[in-house]
């Protein structure tokens, strides 16, 4: 039971070092929109993936923060379009005496982690950016006018208040989609942080810190709220983790719903433990019954 059970992991999210390249896929795995489950019971719906589920709450978060990311993504752009171009970006790196071996990486549309690595790398170089604006003769501006505008000050003060909360969703994605240890016990607390964060969020004073966690608030809830759809197994692995124990799924289960989704919830979970304990109890009868019979 408990091999089937710590078997369960799902990805959806391509890990990068620190350069922003891909790890090679003989370390990680390759993308997955949905995963088989090898707990699934017959006619029992088969849910998004754990990253996957996400990965879509991040990307509507995004959605708000939309034409600054699309801004600083044309400013890499146009550095790295040339070596003449990146050698005059290194002159205002050296310049600005910014001290970092990191290089500007450009993110894939879809892979909402490697645009939060774009966005991580280009802060670093934020004064390298304001002062290519009036060291080139004006091209940075002239190409940038062409599409969705030039950088303003607007632009890296969102994205940088935007950062720590999209790092916790970074390194929460990390640990989800690793494929050389085990996920499926460790979904859960991930579940509990992402929820207080996003709800925290929520309840900032702040307009512009509210406006990305509630499209994320709605989107985490459109697969979370409907308690007859959730995986069971997410909490029954986190009942044989001994750190953790049917306790913690009681808490985190109060933490995240209201009292009558958490009774019925927690009541369905203690009797699918029952059910596969006996499950379990009368195949290891059948089992010793044939070795005394042999």
């Amino acid at each position: 039971l408990m091999d089937e059970t710590f078997d369960m992991t799902s990805e959806n999210v391509t890990p990068l070092n620190e350069e922003g390249a891909q790890i090679p896929k003989n370390q990680t795995p390759q993308s997955e929109t949905e995963v088989p489950n090898p707990n699934k019971r017959p006619n029992e719906e088969v849910a998004p993936s754990k990253a996957h589920i996400l990965n879509l709450t991040v990307k509507e978060g995004l959605k708000e923060t939309d034409n600054s990311i699309k801004r600083i993504r044309n400013g890499v752009r146009f550095v790295r379009s040339s070596p003449a171009r990146m050698q005059n970006f290194k002159n205002c790196v050296n310049q600005e005496q910014i001290e970092s071996k990191r290089k500007l990486c450009l993110d894939v549309d879809t892979r909402w982690n490697t645009t939060y690595l774009m966005l991580d790398y280009a802060l670093i170089y934020r004064k390298a950016f304001d002062l290519l604006e009036t060291c080139d003769g004006g091209k940075f501006r002239t190409e940038l006018s062409k599409t969705c505008g030039v950088l303003e000050d607007e632009d890296w003060d969102r994205v940088a208040s935007l950062k720590p909360f999209l790092k916790k969703f970074y390194d929460a994605a990390l640990r989800l989609s690793g494929s050389l240890f085990v996920t499926s016990n460790t979904y859960l607390q991930e579940l509990v942080t992402i929820n207080r964060t996003i709800k925290r969020r929520c309840d900032s004073h702040d307009h512009n810190e509210k406006m990305m966690p509630y499209g994320m608030k709605a989107k985490h809830d459109k697969y979370w709220e409907n308690i007859d759809s959730i995986n069971l197994m997410l909490y029954i692995a986190v009942v044989l983790d001994a750190r953790r124990k049917l306790d913690y799924v009681k808490w985190a289960i109060d933490d995240q719903y209201d009292s009558d989704k958490a009774r019925e919830l927690y009541g369905t979970i203690k009797e699918t433990l029952t059910s596969l304990y006996d499950e379990h109890y009368a195949t290891q009868q059948s089992e010793n019954q044939s070795t005394t019979s042999l």
